[in-house]
């Protein structure tokens, strides 16, 4: 048993699934992985800037580089983590 827990530890090692952060549930004769889920920081960490008139008076006042990379910034948070509905999101980004 010890010379089959150890001949599966060096095909695991050799197979290089150890470079990712899986959770190994059990082995025996084979092991099974349970995959790491996906975050995207982006939809987990952004806060949309423009959320009422007052914000919108704001946004007005500053130079237009900001403005235009504050709105395109919340137009991507919109289409991408809250499911937008609008033609804006079936267009490229402008770099």
């Amino acid at each position: 048993m010890r010379y089959l827990t150890a001949s599966s530890m060096i095909l695991l090692m050799l197979s290089g699934t150890q470079a990712r952060a899986d959770t190994i549930k059990f082995c025996f004769l084979f092991c099974a992985v349970e995959p790491t889920p996906v975050v995207d920081s982006f939809c987990e960490v952004y806060q949309q800037v423009n959320q009422g008139p007052a914000d919108s008076s704001e946004i007005k006042k500053l130079p237009r580089n900001t403005k235009v990379r504050l709105n395109a910034n919340d137009v991507l948070y919109l289409c991408k983590c809250k499911a937008w509905n609008n033609p804006i999101c079936k267009t490229e980004p402008v770099q």
